[in-house]
């Protein structure tokens, strides 16, 4: 490893329900190789350091990058773990997010002058886990492909420059009771945009809502946070005590909905360990932006609240 190695998760919008992949640290080859120069002293190799050793030190390294990104989870029981980091979301930007609330495409909002002073809708996310007692799974950056480095999750990632990961790689792994919303700006077909104006509208207030109410979340969290974990960095990911209970609110409301007599799948549903429930997978199998008429009541409540 001759040059320093970006070291990435999955993310899920809690919103909107797309998938994106976030570069949050990186492994350095001086840092590696003295890493690993003292797990070889301490195993006896005095003359040179093995690949081994090297390798050994880049799980130990990426392990430690994993904590930073579900600080909750790095040091219980599995059962410990999902209860532990139900939940920790990171405020990062959404493209899609961004695409619904100013009706055109990430890239041309991006290169436009005129939004040089804004900034993309940082929405909550959820970091993505495929199997019950696993950290997220880590992302190494090589040759221009996202590979596995650590954890449990696909070997490689299909991505959308700049970070989104089409949704349907997941299809199989994280089984989705609501579809991720696809906005205007790229719905082609006139049955994609059959809902109402006013949904659009209500859509746009709720995102607008939430990524306030997170902010000021993360700034008085931050301000109290007294967490003696010894991690690499600062942690990546923060508590937002009051997301599972509208999550579980927009789940219900999705599963309690009835279209030409047969009612919508549930299992994602009865999967959503945001709540720390099912089997150990952590996504958002129903995307509150999907059911935004049921969720806005209790989104504005807790706004209310607030101090």
């Amino acid at each position: 490893m001759s040059k320093s190695t970006e070291v990435g998760f999955i993310f899920q919008c809690v919103l909107c329900g797309s998938f994106s992949m976030f570069a949050v640290d990186v492994l350095e080859p001086a840092e590696v190789t003295s890493y690993a120069n003292g797990l070889a002293a301490e195993a006896g190799h005095t003359q040179k350091t093995l690949q081994r050793d090297r390798h050994a030190a880049e799980v130990d390294i990426m392990q430690r990058i994993q904590q930073r990104t579900m600080p909750a989870a790095s040091s219980t029981t599995p059962a410990q773990s999902a209860e532990g980091s139900k939940d920790h979301f990171a405020l990062l930007p959404c493209a899609t997010c961004t695409e619904i609330k100013t009706g055109e495409k990430y890239a041309a909002w991006l290169d436009n002058r005129e939004n040089l002073e804004e900034t993309p809708a940082q929405t909550p996310q959820a970091p993505v886990i495929f199997e019950a007692g696993e950290m997220p799974p880590a992302y190494m950056l090589k040759s221009g492909k996202w590979c596995l480095g650590q954890g449990v999750g696909p070997g490689e990632l299909e991505l959308k420059l700049p970070h989104q990961l089409p949704a349907g790689q997941f299809r199989t792994l994280l089984p989705q009771a609501a579809a991720p919303v696809r906005p205007l700006c790229w719905q082609k077909e006139a049955e994609d945009a059959a809902e109402p104006t006013e949904v659009w509208s209500s859509r746009q207030v709720l995102i607008e809502t939430v990524v306030d109410h997170a902010a000021l979340t993360a700034v008085g969290w931050k301000s109290g946070s007294k967490d003696a974990t010894p991690l690499r960095a600062p942690p990546v990911t923060i508590r937002l005590s009051w997301l599972p209970e509208v999550l579980l609110s927009a789940a219900e409301a999705w599963a309690a909905q009835d279209t030409s007599g047969v009612r919508r799948r549930q299992r994602g549903s009865q999967k959503c360990v945001i709540t720390a429930q099912g089997d150990g997978t952590r996504f958002v199998p129903v995307p509150l932006l999907r059911v935004v008429d049921d969720v806005r009541p209790l989104v504005d409540a807790i706004t209310a609240c607030w101090p």
